[in-house]
């Protein structure tokens, strides 16, 4: 499942598919994304820490967001609102989310445990730069709020971010509290 179209999170998906055979689920805003290869710049940075602790890290691995194209088909299950309850045909208890924020394409993945994976719509990394499990790059702030909310009431327990350690989804209503202009 690639949560967005950010080359940290698809860059290894057409090698994968290559070698593996293995089907790709994504939504169905991620297809152009993929195609490209490489970021749609479309975000904010969270803030100034987040902005300058980037730019050195580009600088010194010298990152450009380019990725193998990622070409989905008919053997892939592309996500949409009228299918996004698809993970029973694939023997999994849980559900799938549109997540946007982080991206106009993120989705998550909650299990029937209580697991949440969110990709990018929420880290747990950086903090120094002041982050609280907020994305370090942002599409739309507000849309990160909402979709933290759609996630704890989703019966998220532990929240598995992309970046970063789990952490307990209270967190997501406390920081959201917080940080939403819409509380």
């Amino acid at each position: 499942m690639l949560t967005h179209y950010h080359d940290d999170h698809s860059g290894f998906a057409t090698v994968l598919k290559e070698k593996s055979g293995c089907r790709i689920i994504a939504n169905e805003k991620s297809k152009e994304p993929l195609k490209k290869g490489t970021l749609i710049r479309i975000n904010k940075y969270l803030n100034r820490r987040v902005k300058v602790t980037l730019a050195i890290y580009n600088k010194l691995k010298h990152r450009d967001y380019s990725f193998k194209p990622v070409i989905l088909d008919d053997h892939d299950l592309i996500i949409t609102e009228e299918n996004c309850d698809i993970l029973s045909q694939i023997g999994l208890e849980g559900k799938i989310l549109f997540t946007p924020g982080h991206t106009p394409d993120s989705i998550s993945l909650v299990l029937a445990d209580g697991s949440a994976f969110v990709g990018d719509v929420s880290s747990n990394f950086l903090n120094f730069c002041g982050t609280h499990f907020r994305p370090i790059l942002l599409y739309d702030p507000e849309l990160v709020y909402e979709s933290w909310q759609r996630i704890v009431m989703t019966g998220a327990i532990i929240v598995y971010p992309s970046h970063g350690k789990p952490f307990l989804a209270d967190k997501l209503i406390h920081y959201g509290k917080k940080y939403s202009h819409s509380s």
